[in-house]
């Protein structure tokens, strides 16, 4: 009967401990965070917090999930969350269509089946250019595309109707209704959180 009596208060006191150690990280998944709309991103009543733009399907948004949560643990500093992939969200997103018809160049043609680039066209112009992501593809009209895939958008928004998402994962960091730091991507967002 001794032996039953330890057994069972050893379980429950390691119950006890494990259900204590889950409460103290009760934000085990993106989702659990506060939800807002975009329109929100400058009107919470905290003086201080940051705003998440995130998409549940993004790969790089998982990478920096536990930075995320690691932050919410450790700081006073609220973080809410802007899913990405919702419609009423769909307005916050660059403008990436009317990008890539204003500055992708056409640099060569599919003829008889063969490719060939316009004749003063150098690709060294497109590799050597550290200021631009050039990536090619050919469209369906046959037409050799140098993509320009950086974006020109607004990083310093004064409300919600002047934002621009670029892509996911994007923070804001807002202070006194102005914003302090704006990160998009794994690494940027990585050393924002972890002070670097």
């Amino acid at each position: 009967m001794k032996k039953f009596l330890l057994t069972f208060l050893i379980i429950l006191l390691v119950s006890i401990f494990a259900i204590a150690c889950n409460n103290s990280s009760t934000l085990s998944e993106m989702n659990e965070f506060p939800q807002i709309n975009f329109q929100d991103t400058f009107t919470q009543e905290q003086t201080e917090y940051i705003v998440y733009f995130w998409q549940q399907s993004c790969s790089y948004c998982q990478q920096v999930e536990p930075d995320m949560i690691d932050f919410t643990l450790n700081h006073d500093i609220p973080i809410y969350l802007v899913d990405m992939e919702i419609a009423s969200n769909q307005d916050a997103w660059y403008d990436w269509e009317s990008h890539h018809k204003e500055y992708d160049i056409m640099i060569g043609k599919e003829e008889n089946g063969i490719d060939s680039l316009d004749h003063d066209v150098k690709l060294a112009r497109f590799e050597e250019d550290k200021t631009v992501n050039w990536t090619f593809h050919k469209n369906r009209a046959g037409e050799i595309i140098a993509a320009h895939n950086t974006p020109y958008a607004n990083t310093q928004p004064n409300d919600a109707n002047e934002l621009e998402i670029t892509g996911t994962p994007t923070i804001i960091h807002i202070k006194n209704g102005k914003i302090l730091n704006y990160a998009v991507g794994v690494d940027p967002i990585q050393r924002l959180l972890n002070g670097r």
